[in-house]
């Protein structure tokens, strides 16, 4: 008689069902797990401020990240920015003409603020209803930017604005202001 099981078997076909109906739970639970995660999927936020139904996620970087790591057709447009700079303020008609644009060029326009969380109720949610922004906004709160900054650009200093631009395996970043004729200009390039 084989042994190969810990239970006490009777008839033998009793263990080799169990291993059988072991075998495909165990794919049924890590299957999905495999298959979830795809670097299209967005993080979970770990906080939503949402006055008004407005909706604007908070991040932590670990789960940012997707948003880095996406690869797809689609161009994606993150740019750091916060309501206190006014270069960040000046530039940003030229993203959300790019929103506005998004089908032409296949492009995803993501403002990621950078402003203390003692102006996100107050400041953000204000500048952004005031300047209806039709770009997704999102928080990216990290109160150590010393260890996530490297990991956009080696040599980001952390000055703000800040523009990266991911086409599949392709990236590009400037840290300063942009304008549309040059967000147009470096999108054709990134995918030519």
């Amino acid at each position: 008689m084989k042994t190969g099981c810990s239970i006490n078997c009777i008839n033998i076909g009793i263990c080799n069902r169990f291993r059988y109906n072991m075998k495909h739970l165990s794919l049924l639970f890590f299957l999905p797990l495999f298959l979830g995660f795809t670097s299209e999927q967005k993080a979970e936020p770990k906080q939503i401020i949402d006055p008004d139904g407005l909706n604007i996620p908070v991040y932590d970087f670990e789960n940012f990240q997707s948003y880095i790591d996406r690869s797809s057709d689609s161009v994606y447009v993150i740019n750091f920015w916060a309501t206190w700079c006014k270069p960040c303020v000046a530039e940003l008609p030229y993203f959300e003409q790019l929103t506005d644009s998004a089908s032409k060029y296949n492009v995803n326009v993501t403002l990621v603020s950078l402003d203390f969380k003692s102006n996100w109720e107050t400041g953000l949610v204000k500048f952004t209803k005031k300047m209806n922004l039709q770009s997704d906004v999102i928080v990216l709160h990290e109160p150590d930017a010393n260890s996530w900054i490297p990991k956009i650009d080696a040599d980001w200093s952390g000055a703000i604005p800040a523009t990266l631009i991911k086409y599949k395996n392709q990236t590009w970043f400037h840290e300063g202001d942009l304008d549309y004729e040059e967000l147009i200009n470096t999108i054709k390039n990134i995918k030519s």
